[in-house]
């Protein structure tokens, strides 16, 4: 009678980045995405709270009086 959609298993992640450190992020993302897969997710969504900067660290810190 109506359209036919498919199924498909979504994973909602909640996780916080890795303070100044952009690869540890991204490492850390990268696990949190095998970890759905393994789980049977086809969809990996994340909140805003793990963000990928493309800035430095120094770049954020400019004000701090020791750099």
């Amino acid at each position: 009678m109506g359209d036919v959609f498919p199924t498909i298993k979504a994973a909602v992640v909640q996780a916080a980045s890795v303070l100044y450190d952009r690869e540890q992020t991204l490492d850390k993302a990268v696990a949190l995405i095998e970890e759905a897969a393994r789980q049977g997710a086809e969809l990996v969504a994340f909140a805003e709270s793990l963000s990928i900067s493309a800035r430095r660290w120094r770049l954020v810190c400019h004000y701090c009086s020791w750099w």
